[in-house]
Formats: C-alpha cells, structure tokens, sequence
C-alpha cells in the first residue's frame, strides 16, 4: 500500500476527512462520559473528611520521591514557587509525610502498591483530598513562576486555567452541546488544566469529583482516559445547575493557551524576546520533565532554565533558595 498523499486532497476532502474524524472524537468521548455517568450516584456518597485551617491557605506541592530526586527542571520550578510565594506556606507532599496531611481509602493505597492506579492518577487522588480537607493552591511540581499569584486567583473561591470551549459554557448549556462544541473547537479532548488548582476547602465540584473517583477505583482497574479527571469534572460540573454556576464563575483570565505557551517551545532555541513576551501573557507556565531527549538544542529554553538553578538575582532570600522549601511542617 503507496503512503497517503494529503497534498492530493482538495478542500473539500479536507474538511470531509476532519469532520470524520470530529466525529469519532465525539463519539469517543461521549462513551467515556456515558461509561463515567453510571458512578454518578457517588456524589450522594459520604466521605469522611473533616475540613481544617490549619496551614493558612496553603501551596500544595507533590513529588513523591521527595525533593532530594526531584530531575534538574523540577527543582528549578519549585525554586520559582518559593522565589514568587513569599507570604505563602508551601507544602511539599511525599511518600514519607503522606499520612500527616490525609488518610487516602485503603483500595486506592493498594492499587497504587500494585502498580493499578497510575503516579499520575495517584496524584490527582492526593491534590483532591488536600484541597477539599484544607483548601489553598494546587501547584503541579513542573509549573513555573515568573511573578506573583495574581489577585484574581487568590480572591477566587475555584480557579483551574480553562480553555477556550470551558470559556463558553452558560447555565444553558447542556452537557451534549458541549461536547459537540469541544470537539469542533479543540479537535480533542477535554482539556481544562487541573495541574494548577486554587479553592476554598469543601468545594463542591472537587469533593463530589473526588467521591466518583473513590467508587470508580472500588471496582475498575484502569483508567477510562489520561484525562480522567477532567473528564470527571466535566462530569459533575454539568450534573447540577449549581454546580455548573460554580464552573461558570472561576476567572477566565488565564487560559490553557497562555499557561502551556512556554511548555510548546520548551527544547527550541533560547530566544530572550519570545521569553519576555510570554512573561507578559502569564507569570503561570506549565513545562514538563518528561521527553527531555528531544532537547536537541545546547541553547533551548530548557537549558536556560537549568542554568538558572540557585541564581540569587533579585536579592531574594538566600535561606530560601537553598532549600526548596521554606515550612515543612
């Protein structure tokens, strides 16, 4: 069989071919919501998790292997989150203090041990039971800070970087024609970033996201998606009218497209002025330490980055960049 020619299509082969394939997304994904719907009836569950104020609208950072195995681009990162969060209690989150901050089901633990529930599904179980037990910033391990936390973020009462479609949802909204809409807009899935989460404690879309995922991992063994949090979340955003104006209500003022902006040119060629522009966008990046072999460039962004590592400018505390974080309590 001769390789598929695309220059040989003309427009119209073109957006018939797209179409088809917008079409298999949706359908895929309105399977996966229909397969997640029958554990709907978990948001009724109870959960035993008192809420509690006891570290002041923390910072909630996770690497399990603890900080003394953190790669070079996620020391960098936490560096920034110290440098940029004077004021805030940031807490690093390991396998060894685990058990201080939450008590996590036994079949979750489990599955985890045998290898069931992913490092990544893991981690979406943790930031969910932090956040509903204390409230305060998720922030995942690979985000860096250029500035301070906006006002917007730390006035709001539920904040997640959205796209463009999560943009769109009004109380009208149904979850069908957001589906569609998602799909023609994105030509993909779900994609409202959950690595960077700011809420008051109990909030009602991640506790009632965090009761479907309990029952989901009571009785399943894999995950439905990559994004199966997202997926969940969509969920339960659209299970209620409540819930939806909850959503609805968190800032659209960083969205997925300025917080992965510096991410997609992570392993290009430094380039001082692309960096500042981006600065300006979002003092919020998303990068990634993964696929680090495609760093083909001795001059990329991300060798920049790690030449940075414990650089003292701006007369910031030294204390504070020797140890990558200021309270561990």
């Amino acid at each position: 069989m001769g390789i598929f020619n695309f220059k040989s299509l003309n427009y119209n082969s073109v957006f018939l071919f797209k179409s088809l394939l917008i079409s298999r997304r949706e359908k895929k994904n309105r399977r996966k919501i229909k397969y997640l719907s029958k554990y709907l009836y978990a948001i009724n569950n109870e959960l035993s998790l008192e809420t509690s104020d006891k570290y002041n609208n923390p910072i909630w950072q996770l690497w399990l292997q603890g900080k003394e195995n953190m790669p070079p681009i996620v020391k960098f990162c936490t560096e920034s989150i110290i440098k940029q969060n004077p004021d805030r209690n940031i807490i690093l989150v390991t396998n060894k203090n685990l058990s201080e901050y939450v008590t996590l089901p036994e079949h979750i633990i489990k599955k985890y041990n045998k290898g069931i529930i992913s490092h990544t599904h893991y981690s979406d179980i943790i930031r969910l039971f932090l956040l509903c037990k204390y409230g305060g910033t998720w922030i995942d391990s690979t985000v860096y800070m250029t500035d301070k936390m906006p006002k917007f973020i730390l006035e709001s009462e539920f904040f997640v970087p959205k796209d463009l479609t999560a943009s769109l949802i009004t109380p009208k909204t149904t979850l069908e024609q957001f589906i569609i809409l998602n799909n023609k807009m994105n030509f993909g899935a779900f994609n409202n970033s959950i690595s960077f989460i700011h809420s008051k404690s109990n909030n009602e879309l991640l506790k009632k996201s965090l009761k479907i995922i309990i029952e989901y991992w009571k009785y399943e063994n894999k995950p439905i998606d990559y994004l199966f949090f997202s997926y969940i979340l969509t969920m339960v955003i659209f299970s209620k009218e409540e819930y939806k104006e909850i959503f609805i209500k968190a800032p659209y003022k960083l969205t997925t497209v300025e917080y992965g902006c510096l991410q997609g040119c992570l392993y290009e060629p430094f380039n001082k002025e692309l960096f500042e522009t981006i600065k300006t966008l979002t003092p919020i990046h998303k990068l990634v330490y993964k696929n680090q072999d495609k760093n083909i460039y001795k001059d990329s962004f991300f060798n920049y980055f790690i030449s940075q590592l414990g650089n003292k400018e701006d007369n910031t505390d030294e204390e504070n960049l020797q140890c990558l974080y200021k309270k561990q309590l």
